[in-house]
C-alpha cells in the first residue's frame, strides 16, 4: 500500500518531492525490522529485497508476472571440458547484472571478464570420466526489457576483512549492445573461429601437397590459367559468388538470424551515484524522465534528464555525466 501511495504521489501530484518515511517504516528487512534510515544500505541488496516483497505481494493477482516481464532475464552458467569439449549448462534468473569495477576501464571490459570466466584444473568431467582443465564462465541467455547493471564499487577486502569502496574510473556508453555477451553470440563467434581454423589447416595441407609438384606440372597449370579466356573468367567469378552467399550471410547476420538487433540494444535512462565511503555515504540519481515518450506532457522529441537528490530536483546537463558518474 505504501509503495502504491509513494508512486501515486510521484506520478499524479504536482509536488516536487515525496518523503518516504511511511514506506521505510512498513518496509521490513528479512528479520522483520523496519528500514534503518541512518544505516547505509547496499543498493543491490535493497533492490533484490524490494523485488522479493513485491512478487510475494502480487503473486495471487493478475500482475504476478509484471516484475519478471520487465526486469527478469536469465543467465547461463557453463562448464566446458577442455578435453572432450562437453558443455554443462545451468540456468538461473536475474533481475540485475553484477559487474566488476576493480582493474576495469569500462563496462565492456567488465562484461568481457564475465564471459571469459576462469580455468579450473584437475576437474573430473562427467562426460569423458577424465580429469581435465575446464572453463567455467557465465553468459546471458535471455535479456530483460529493462536492464539494471550493478557496479561492484563496494567490495569485501580479504586482507583487512572490511568493506572497501572502489573509486577508480569506469566508463559506460549511452548505448550498449549486449549481443557479444549472450549465449548465442558466444556460440556463433566460436563457430566462426573454428571454421576459419579448419579452413586455415586445410589450406596449409594443400600448400604442403602442392610443394611436391614437379616444375613441369606447375608450368602446365600456369599455362592453363593464362589460356582461360575472358568469358570463362567472368563465369568463374560468378560461380565463386554464387557459392558464397550462404556462408557470408551467416557470418554477417550471426545471432541476428534468430533475434533482431533491437533485442540486444539498450539506451541509458538513469544512473544511481554514491558519495562517501564503504560504510557511510549518500545516494542520489540522474534520470531521463521523458525518454521521447509522446504521452509525456512536456514531450518535444527530446530527452529530459533530472537530478534527484533528496528534496532537490533540478535539470541535469548530460555533458556533466562523465564527471558525476564515471568515478576516478
Amino acid at each position: 500500500h505504501q509503495l502504491q501511495k509513494m508512486f501515486g504521489f510521484l506520478e499524479l501530484t504536482d509536488r516536487q518531492d515525496y518523503n518516504p518515511h511511511e514506506f521505510c517504516f512498513t518496509f521490513k528487512d528479512y528479520d522483520g525490522n523496519p528500514v534503518n534510515v541512518s544505516e547505509q544500505q547496499d543498493t543491490q541488496e535493497f533492490l533484490n529485497r524490494l523485488f522479493d516483497k513485491l512478487e510475494f505481494g502480487i503473486k495471487h493477482t493478475p500482475f504476478r508476472y509484471i516484475t519478471e516481464s520487465v526486469y527478469g532475464g536469465k543467465m547461463c552458467n557453463q562448464m566446458i571440458c577442455n578435453g572432450c569439449h562437453n558443455v554443462t549448462e545451468r540456468y538461473e534468473a536475474y533481475y540485475n547484472l553484477s559487474l566488476e569495477v576493480k582493474n576495469m576501464k569500462n563496462v565492456n571490459e567488465s562484461l568481457e571478464k564475465m564471459i571469459q570466466g576462469e580455468t579450473i584444473d584437475d576437474y573430473l568431467c562427467s562426460n569423458c570420466k577424465k580429469k581435465n582443465s575446464i572453463t567455467k564462465r557465465a553468459c546471458i541467455s535471455e535479456l530483460p526489457n529493462v536492464m539494471i547493471i550493478y557496479l561492484q564499487r563496494i567490495i569485501f577486502d580479504m586482507d583487512t576483512l572490511m568493506n572497501q569502496k572502489v573509486n577508480s574510473r569506469l566508463e559506460f556508453p549511452f548505448e550498449l549492445d549486449f549481443e557479444p555477451y549472450t549465449k548465442e553470440g558466444l556460440e556463433w563467434r566460436e563457430r566462426v573461429k573454428n571454421k576459419k581454423k579448419q579452413a586455415s589447416n586445410k589450406d596449409g595441407g594443400q600448400g604442403s601437397g602442392s610443394a611436391n609438384k614437379s616444375a613441369e606440372d606447375a608450368k602446365e597449370d600456369t599455362e592453363k590459367e593464362i589460356s582461360m579466356d575472358k568469358e570463362d573468367k567472368e563465369k568463374g567469378e560468378e560461380n565463386k559468388y554464387e557459392e558464397e552467399p550462404e556462408d557470408q550471410n551467416e557470418e554477417d547476420l550471426g545471432p541476428y538470424k534468430l533475434k533482431n538487433k533491437e533485442y540486444y540494444s539498450y539506451r541509458l535512462v538513469g544512473t544511481v551515484c554514491h558519495l562517501g565511503t564503504a560504510e557511510f555515504g549518500h545516494y542520489y540519481s540522474f534520470i531521463n524522465t521523458n525518454r521521447r515518450d509522446p504521452g509525456k506532457p512536456d514531450h518535444n522529441g527530446k530527452d529530459r534528464w533530472l537530478e534527484f537528490n533528496d528534496s532537490t530536483i533540478r535539470d541535469f546537463d548530460l555533458k556533466n555525466l562523465e564527471g558525476e558518474c564515471f568515478g576516478g
